[in-house]
């Protein structure tokens, strides 16, 4: 009797799965789905991020140009493109910290998904934050790339990307699971269950 009046999530533990009739956690679709508007917004909010740099840069490269001096012309023009570079990186960047302060990127907030915990209840920061960590480690390699001028940072991120790509795959796993949720013991799910089980 004390089971039926039990609205908790009930999860089967020997076989480590859970129970779909009792809560749901996102399917792979879903999250590719979620994962596919975060790229559209990110290109939005890198495409308005671009036009102001545009602007500033257009400024600048208008203002070295009037000058009889080429040289500063071009010298202004490579360093728009090195701030539209790092405007985007910035970003991308921002962008990423929805999701590692709210448990949700602006995609998963769209098709209603949240990170939670593997038990289904809301996740601290922290384990957002270490999710998003691992999740958007190619960030990191690239600033290091960059200010290191080493190559073996590229040869890692390459090798990153493959293990971003499997991690995923293991979406498709009976309990739905990615790698990166695993190791920081998190899973997604409709965000209305997260709601019900805080």
């Amino acid at each position: 009797m004390s089971d039926l009046l039990d609205d908790s999530p009930q999860f089967n533990n020997n076989k480590n799965l859970f129970d779909s009739d009792d809560i749901e956690r996102a399917d792979f679709g879903t999250r590719l789905g979620a994962y596919l508007l975060d790229l559209v917004f990110m290109g939005g909010f890198g495409f308005v991020v671009s036009i102001f740099v545009g602007f500033v840069g257009i400024a600048f490269f208008e203002s070295s140009n009037n000058s009889s001096n080429f040289s500063d012309a071009v010298g202004g023009f490579f360093i728009w493109l090195i701030s539209l570079f790092w405007a985007l990186f910035i970003g991308a960047f921002l962008y990423n910290l929805v999701e590692a302060f709210t448990g949700a990127s602006l995609g998963k907030m769209v098709v209603g998904i949240k990170i939670g915990t593997q038990d289904a209840k809301t996740a601290f920061i922290g384990r957002y934050i270490a999710r998003a960590l691992l999740k958007n480690f190619q960030y990191i390699l690239i600033l290091l790339s960059i200010y290191t001028d080493n190559e073996i940072f590229v040869e890692v991120m390459q090798l990153y990307y493959l293990f971003f790509i499997v991690s995923c795959a293991f979406a498709l796993s009976p309990d739905r699971l990615t790698l990166h949720d695993r190791i920081v013991s998190t899973a997604v799910y409709k965000k209305i269950h997260l709601d019900h089980n805080k």
